[in-house]
């Protein structure tokens, strides 16, 4: 049963409420609480009482609100997002605000257990609104509603807190854990590469030892950008060639690019100086280059290029992959962002290396960024403040 299907009175139900229990019961209804005992009396008299059997919907979410409920005996809860919110029983009103301003229901109402409700429709309702004492009761009863939901959104935002760091914790716990035994497969994989090995079993060596060495970089970005987010990031100025950063950065990347079937390449030219911290921008030009590489098909390129200004700087790598869509280019930099909701793009599980890049950009009064590239796929760039003379 439904608040289309019910809202009018039961047969045998006016007759087990008589007017003057009924008037009492509404006086205690924080919105009927200033009305004169002539306006109690009319809406007792007049109002439509509807009883509502257990599991039967009041009112649901999203749809056109004309009726407010006034409940009188019984208890319902309330549901948003299909998550229960709170439970309500007799004295309690439903649906006033849908009232007040002609919005959709923002939840869902269901009772509980056999429920009586005296309904007000929207006429009833309008013409009480022109009497002061009404829209003062209605006024009270709309800020306690004000305040007890400030109340349970303070300990809601308590209660997220405290998983929040209990959840941080445990990533610590497992991640220190899971070091060690991961630095010694590494470093048994490579010890193996040494030894004269067939060359398909070498390269599926190689392969696996660049796999533990990526699995050993995650673990060192989520343990870093715990430490960033929680102390602050120390950056050490001093004057940089990005090309040298640059090519530091894409030495690393030689043997992970041979293996993908992928060009990576530095652009040559003048030098570029910034005023920054050379580790750091090397970790994000690493980042950068590690998301090229993993989403570049084979036989494609992976650039880094290099801008120069009067106040600016900007280090670029761009790939031939699946792009980024335009209204994900925020989220990318985000803390665990990722394009896998939201999109068709192929390009997913961006994790931290980003976020530690934005990190890094910001201490440093710059920015990143990520465009379309003109041949196809993307470019991300960091830009800093070009050194002053």
């Amino acid at each position: 049963m439904t608040a289309n299907t019910c809202l009018s009175p039961a047969p045998d139900l006016d007759a087990k409420l008589d007017p003057g229990f009924l008037a009492e019961t509404l006086r205690g209804i924080a919105m009927f609480a200033l009305l004169s005992d002539d306006d109690i009396a009319s809406i007792a008299s007049t109002g439509s009482i509807v009883q509502f059997p257990p599991g039967a919907t009041l009112m649901r979410e999203g749809e056109a609100g004309n009726e407010a409920f006034a409940i009188l005996s019984g208890h319902v809860k309330v549901e948003r997002c299909g998550t229960d919110v709170v439970r309500r029983g007799p004295g309690d009103c439903l649906g006033e605000i849908s009232l007040l301003d002609s919005s959709p229901r923002s939840a869902t109402v269901t009772a509980v257990d056999p429920v009586r409700a005296l309904v007000l429709r929207r006429a009833q309702f309008e013409h009480l609104l022109a009497k002061p004492v009404f829209v003062t009761s209605l006024l009270l009863a709309l800020s306690g509603k004000v305040r007890e939901g400030d109340v349970a959104l303070r300990g809601a935002w308590e209660q997220l807190n405290k998983l929040a760091r209990l959840k941080d914790d445990l990533v610590q716990l497992i991640l220190h854990d899971l070091r060690n035994p991961l630095g010694n497969m590494v470093g048994t994989m490579s010890v193996m590469q040494s030894r004269n090995l067939e060359p398909s079993l070498l390269r599926l060596l190689e392969a696996a030892t660049c796999s533990g060495r990526y699995m050993q970089r995650l673990l060192e970005e989520v343990l870093e950008v715990s430490r960033l987010e929680q102390n602050g990031l120390t950056v050490d100025l001093t004057c940089i060639d990005l090309r040298d950063v640059g090519r530091e950065a894409a030495l690393n990347f030689t043997g992970v690019a041979a293996l993908r079937g992928v060009d990576l390449k530095v652009a040559e030219g003048q030098p570029v100086h910034a005023t920054a911290d050379h580790g750091l921008v090397r970790r994000v030009l690493e980042n950068f280059i590690a998301n090229a590489l993993r989403y570049s098909p084979a036989n494609s390129t992976v650039e880094v290029s290099f801008e120069s200004g009067p106040e600016w700087c900007c280090a670029e790598v761009a790939d031939h992959g699946p792009g980024v869509p335009p209204s994900m280019r925020e989220a990318v930099f985000r803390k665990f962002g990722t394009l896998e909701t939201g999109s068709n793009s192929d390009r997913r599980g961006y994790g931290l290396g980003l976020h530690l890049a934005n990190l890094v950009a910001t201490s440093h009064n710059g920015s990143v960024s990520v465009h379309d590239n003109p041949g196809g796929g993307a470019i991300f760039r960091l830009c800093l403040p070009a050194r002053k003379s």
